[in-house]
């Protein structure tokens, strides 16, 4: 990982940024870094306006999901699992961006690879949780064909909706539609290698940092 660590420092442009990265515990936690830390901090979003640091998240079926306010010059990064973004971390990675002088309305917001919805089954507990909580949520949601209570779900939709709510409009999102679990020649999936019985598995690393 280490070594993976000073190929991704040595392939960005001079001078390379110092890695930022965040003890993830799936929540909904927002850091900001203006220095950088003895250790990670126990959050799932990393904010900052000091250049030459790269906020990372590392993930191998959750969202990464990166943001960036390039005429204010702060950007964020976070990890967001069902239950992170069930629980409020990309409004919460918003709103402390907007306190260190971000505007809503002129954020970039890129979601990465992760796990899609032909891919994601759950069960009918999570479904009825979500379901119970907003009868609009069963549209985030599939049957799995001749399988009882188990429904595909699809995160990024549930994510986009949620940031769609906090004020961010179409334009602002990208989505970079790659999965996980399918896209087995290229990217880490933690499902993937449960069920092959290869885990560990690795994770992928994405990050976000103010050049200059």
């Amino acid at each position: 990982m280490a070594k993976n660590r000073t190929r991704i420092q040595a392939a960005l442009p001079a001078p390379s940024p110092t890695l930022i990265f965040a003890d993830q515990i799936h929540g909904a936690d927002t850091e900001v870094i203006n220095q950088p830390p003895s250790a990670p901090p126990q959050a799932d979003a990393l904010v900052t306006t000091e250049p030459g640091w790269m906020l990372c998240m590392m993930t191998a079926d959750c969202m990464p999901v990166l943001l960036a306010d390039p005429d204010n010059r702060v950007i964020g990064a976070a990890h967001a699992g069902w239950r992170g973004a069930h629980d409020g971390i990309l409004e919460s990675c918003i709103e402390t961006m907007e306190q260190h002088g971000a505007s809503r309305e002129k954020l970039h917001i890129l979601i990465g690879p992760c796990i899609r919805q032909p891919s994601y089954e759950v069960d009918g507990a999570f479904y009825a949780k979500l379901v119970h909580e907003r009868s609009a949520n069963s549209a985030y949601f599939e049957p799995v064909i001749g399988r009882d209570d188990k429904w595909l779900f699809n995160l990024p939709a549930y994510a986009k909706t949620r940031l769609q709510r906090a004020g961010v409009v179409d334009r602002q999102l990208f989505d970079c539609g790659l999965c996980t679990y399918r896209e087995e020649e290229m990217l880490f999936s933690h499902r993937r290698a449960t069920h092959r019985q290869q885990v560990p598995c690795g994770r992928q690393l994405s990050g976000i940092y103010l050049h200059g």
